[in-house]
């Protein structure tokens, strides 16, 4: 990853980070009949390796830099103190100096477990899933679902579980922007959902419905930060926020090419009314 900052049009003071990332990954899992259906167990495992991290700037010091510009900002202060600062071209800037993250890595070991047994029109599917991560630690996610067919043509579904996500290293980790500052406390996102669902399909059409209620405990949002060198402050939300909605998805089916799309409506976000948890365009 390579990302390029103008951190102040006014001086013209620019910065380029780059990230060298290795991922890698495997996984085994044995399928076998039981209780007249069918089980999967299966084990992933993953390493994330953020290995490299230099940062390029025609600046020096970006923590006394930062500190500068926050005084100018507030209306006091000297530009000579910036200019002292600045260099005539691009640089790698000293780790002892930077306001960065460090290289980290990650494991993660990911065991798993399902069940699926159909009947003559009715089928279920249920799931499980351990996430073990070295850095955040465990959560353990599940899944259950029930189909049935109502005619050739419907089909009735409904699905309920939790999910949960593993905050990001820039989340985590990030110290080199003066917008957002990572957290290393954060601990995972869990979600809860149910969603009733009917499908419609011929040889022509597919249509689908679905209606979600999901109840989000730990969301990573972004917190105005009380630390005035940064604006925000990744951070889990210490309240749950409950989103409904509907999701409909249409597809017209031609003799050489298809036509499909999607439109989401959310109905009610209860627990936000105090704090932007979701960033809308306005």
């Amino acid at each position: 990853l390579k990302r390029g900052y103008n951190l102040s049009p006014t001086f013209d003071l620019k910065a380029v980070e780059e990230r060298y990332v290795r991922n890698f990954g495997g996984g085994i899992s044995a399928s076998f009949p039981v209780f007249e259906g069918y089980s999967t167990f299966g084990i992933e495992t993953q390493k994330v390796d953020m290995y490299k991290v230099p940062l390029y700037a025609n600046f020096e010091n970006p923590q006394a830099l930062y500190n500068l510009l926050t005084v100018i900002t507030s209306g006091s202060g000297n530009y000579s103190s910036v200019l002292a600062l600045m260099k005539p071209s691009m640089e790698e800037v000293p780790e002892s100096k930077r306001l960065f993250v460090s290289p980290v890595k990650r494991i993660v070991l990911s065991p798993y477990l399902q069940f699926f047994k159909e009947f003559e029109r009715t089928s279920f599917l249920i799931s499980a899933r351990v996430n073990k991560t070295t850095d955040v630690g465990s959560q353990v996610g599940w899944s259950a679902g029930i189909s049935r067919i109502l005619n050739p043509k419907v089909k009735l579904k409904l699905t309920a579980g939790k999910s949960v996500r593993i905050p990001s290293f820039e989340e985590l980790h990030v110290r080199n922007n003066i917008i957002y500052r990572g957290n290393e406390n954060l601990t995972y996102e869990k979600v809860y959902s149910v969603l009733p669902s009917v499908e419609y399909s011929s040889d022509s059409v597919d249509i689908g419905i679905t209606l979600y209620y999901n109840f989000i405990k730990n969301l990573i949002y972004r917190r105005p930060s009380q630390n005035p060198r940064y604006k925000y402050e990744w951070s889990n939300a210490n309240h749950p926020i409950i989103i409904k909605g509907l999701i409909l998805n249409a597809k017209k089916k031609f003799e050489n090419f298809e036509i499909f799309g999607g439109i989401g409506r959310k109905f009610k976000v209860q627990g936000s009314e105090d704090v932007e948890y979701f960033w809308y365009p306005r």
